[in-house]
């Protein structure tokens, strides 16, 4: 039996004040320079199960310090902390406070608009979520962690006072099938465009370079009376301040009764912070185990039973 398998959210490459989603066409000029903070971003599936990462990595040799060496090992540490309280029956508020003690500790923002969130066949982000900065007009559901679940957890943090980021530019590379919506398309080169995107991806993000590689000047005729009618979810490139940096460590995980189940990432870069999280709860987090300790304990009180009994 044929499996399907492929890209759940294309590669992106998005540098220094850049917070995600810039999957960038052949004509882009771009380019990449000594000491540029990187952002790669992308997911893949097999049958519709979804695996996402996202790392930071640092161009060139250097070894970063200051402001910019803050904010990569607070979205570090933030990520290794969350982990670690993922296990039933913690609150998922948990995991928003710790890592806005991670963010106070190294002087820097979480970034708005960034969630965690379980993940289902087919489906990038579920209906659990977890903001990492709440909006102060954001209502926030919060919920217990279950065992045999799937989440991805992403800490994204700004070197930027308030953690805004927008896409004011109005750049978009990334899209996703709106299955919601229906309307019959006009023009032949949407026809077109509109037939490939539902052969190759009908409910997962792609990146428009692939259309435009494959049919020219057509992909981008068609992609204009596409989205007038709504049948795409664009993904804005969101960005901070020029004069910022942000960094971003994500991965996808299974809640197991043994413990959590990493199943992405990458090893963290190299930096010098003077900053250290002094917060014990933190500190303790950090020091723990992915696994679940409850094996230990039982067996604890086993022999404790045991001596009890001999006395």
């Amino acid at each position: 039996m044929k499996v399907d398998k492929g890209i759940a959210f294309p590669t992106c490459i998005s540098i220094n004040n850049v917070l995600s989603n810039f999957s960038p066409s052949e004509s882009d000029e771009t380019t990449l320079k000594d000491g540029d903070v990187a952002k790669i971003e992308l997911a893949a599936h097999i049958d519709g199960y979804i695996a996402s990462v996202a790392h930071t990595v640092i161009v060139g040799s250097e070894v970063l310090s200051g402001r910019r060496a803050d904010v990569i090992i607070a979205a570090q540490n933030a990520l290794e902390a969350s982990l670690r309280l993922l296990k039933k029956g913690t609150n998922s508020e948990e995991i928003v406070k710790t890592t806005r003690k991670v963010a106070e500790a190294y002087g820097v923002s979480a970034v708005e608009g960034v969630t965690c969130h379980s993940v289902k066949r087919f489906v990038l982000a579920a209906n659990k979520e977890i903001p990492i900065k709440p909006r102060v007009e954001e209502k926030v559901e919060h919920f217990d962690i279950e065992e045999n679940e799937v989440y991805t957890i992403e800490m994204s943090f700004t070197t930027g006072e308030d953690g805004k980021c927008s896409g004011k530019d109005g750049i978009v590379t990334v899209y996703r099938r709106a299955v919601d919506v229906t309307y019959m398309l006009k023009l032949k080169a949407a026809r077109q465009l509109f037939s490939e995107i539902n052969s190759a991806a009908p409910t997962l993000a792609f990146g428009m370079r692939d259309f435009e590689n494959k049919l020219g000047a057509t992909a981008k005729l068609g992609l204009k009376e596409i989205n007038e009618h709504s049948l795409l979810h664009p993904y804005y490139v969101l960005v901070d301040k020029p004069t910022e940096t942000i960094a971003t460590f994500k991965c996808t995980c299974l809640v197991l009764p043994s413990g959590v189940v990493r199943l992405t990432g990458a090893e963290y870069p190299k930096v010098n912070s003077d900053k250290k999280i002094l917060d014990e709860d933190v500190r303790k987090l950090l020091l723990g185990s992915l696994k679940n300790n409850n094996k230990k304990k039982a067996t604890a009180k086993k022999d404790e039973k045991k001596a009890e009994e001999k006395k």
